[in-house]
């Protein structure tokens, strides 16, 4: 899973989440949108990508026109995680293909129960996938 989050506070409470939901999981981190674009040119080896919105430089929303543009990565399911619920960010998202949109939630225990449900969720989709790949 790549997660793509430029506040080290958020990021560490993001993969303390998904650690802690007890689905085997390997984080791989990238501060801003202009590190993701490098490694769709050199290979990205993620499953998932879980995206912040609000990014220095490339921000959440060209990050996700770019992954959907890309030859290879264009059906990479996105996963946004942001403190915007504004629909104009809602909207726009999903328009441009992300598959799921959340809304971080203020309590940590809140997040916590939320991110184990991400982690079961994508983890059973994702073996799925490569089941019907073989």
């Amino acid at each position: 899973m790549l997660i793509v989050e430029d506040s080290d506070e958020d990021y560490y409470t993001t993969a303390r989440a998904l650690r802690a939901s007890g689905v085997a999981l390997t984080l791989q981190r990238c501060r801003d949108g202009r590190e993701v674009i490098a490694l769709l040119e050199t290979g990205l080896d993620a499953d998932l990508v879980l995206l912040d919105l609000n990014l220095p430089g490339v921000d959440g929303r060209e990050l996700i026109r770019a992954i959907r543009e890309h030859a290879v990565f264009w059906a990479l399911p996105i996963v946004v995680l942001s403190t915007s619920n504004h629909p104009s960010d809602v909207n726009l998202c999903y328009r441009r293909g992300v598959n799921s949109y959340l809304v971080k939630p203020v309590e940590l225990a809140t997040f916590m129960s939320m991110m184990t449900r991400v982690a079961t969720y994508w983890v059973h989709v994702i073996t799925l996938r490569r089941a019907e790949a073989v």
